[in-house]
């Protein structure tokens, strides 16, 4: 997710001054890891951008190397 802004309204929604370029930490982020604000008083924007995260799973049926089933609630090999 990317929030752009003047620093009018950055000014507004944080209360923190965003007097100087470059990154700011703004706390109370709804980041885990604090991400900074990207600050351009040259150009009155302050941006910041959360990382996105992305988890690919294989959904199935597990087996084991000889192709039984060893997935949730079958049975256990004998």
């Amino acid at each position: 997710m990317t929030v752009s802004g003047s620093l009018g309204q950055w000014r507004q929604w944080t209360g923190l001054p965003f007097d100087r370029d470059g990154a700011t930490e703004v706390p109370g982020a709804p980041v885990p890891v604090p991400v900074p604000v990207h600050v351009g008083l040259a150009h009155d924007r302050a941006v910041h951008v959360e990382p996105d995260v992305r988890v690919r799973t294989r959904c199935g049926r597990a087996t084991t190397p000889d192709g039984r089933s060893r997935g949730r609630g079958s049975a256990p090999a004998r």
